[in-house]
């Protein structure tokens, strides 16, 4: 049961720091307006995605 939340939170903390920089990459190129664009909404629900499941997984790995 450890093996397998190790290795979830290691892929999702690579997938968090990939997605930052993809994040990071494309904000930096949109034009600059004081309003939200959908990209950024979209890219960061993807980045959040992440987050969620290593919550679930590690509130999975405490019920053990």
């Amino acid at each position: 049961c450890l093996s397998q939340y190790d290795l979830v939170l290691t892929v999702n903390i690579t997938c968090m720091m990939v997605l930052a920089s993809v994040y990071l990459s494309v904000s930096s190129s949109l034009p600059g307006t004081p309003a939200i664009k959908p990209v950024e909404v979209w890219l960061f629900v993807n980045l959040a995605y992440p987050f969620l499941v290593i919550i679930a997984n590690t509130l999975i790995q405490v019920a053990c």
